[in-house]
């Protein structure tokens, strides 16, 4: 069986060292981790700054199509797997006017809803921002006020508005809460899971 999860939200939720975490205590229980990277931060790490356009946009869409068929085309079918996505393809939904969104989605040949529930979780970390402003250190080399950091962590939550099975975890309270909170949804959704699909859905 074969679960991906979307690990998603704004700067300074320590995302990076929560998704390490998870996965090795899911290794350590016996199963498969593979972690996706986020395309977004990828590309950005090239020096790219420009993240609102609709080119940028769509190269953050492919390399994300393609770094998730690669964890897919890597699993056998004997392993239970757990797929880790740092960010997900949705994710550009943020970050683009709604028009070019569905004008990126027509280019690949998407549809919201099959992106969406292609996904069997999706774990939204709200921005310290959001949850407490006066404990947002600003970071310069990401280019964002307290305020644009808000509008941004909401409104990738909002790209992922309606799926089955959201979770957000706020960024009050230590960080070993949150690791648990986020295994403990993980475990549920791996062990209870009725999903018939032998493997995920490929976009």
């Amino acid at each position: 069986m074969v679960y991906k999860i979307v690990l998603t939200g704004g700067s300074c939720s320590l995302k990076a060292t929560i998704i390490q975490k998870i996965s090795q205590k899911f290794t350590d229980n016996s199963y498969r981790v593979i972690i996706v990277p986020s395309a977004y931060n990828i590309l950005i790490n090239t020096g790219i700054s420009d993240t609102t356009s609709f080119d940028f946009q769509k190269s953050v869409i492919d390399l994300q199509r393609n770094l998730e068929r690669i964890a897919y085309d890597s699993i056998t079918d004997e392993e239970e797997t757990i797929i880790l996505c740092d960010s997900g393809i949705l994710d550009s939904k943020a970050y683009v006017s709604e028009k070019e969104f569905y004008d990126l989605l027509n280019y690949f040949n998407l549809d919201q809803l099959d992106v969406s529930v292609s996904y069997d979780m999706i774990v939204h970390f709200r921005n310290i921002a959001v949850d407490n402003e006066e404990s947002h250190s600003f970071d310069e080399s990401l280019e964002e006020t307290s305020e644009e950091t808000k509008e941004l962590n909401q409104k990738v939550l909002e790209s992922w508005a309606g799926h089955s099975k959201l979770r957000i975890i706020n960024n009050m309270g230590a960080l070993e809460d949150k690791i648990d909170n986020v295994y403990d949804d993980i475990y549920k959704l791996v062990t209870n899971s009725h999903n018939t699909r032998d493997k995920v859905k490929r976009l």
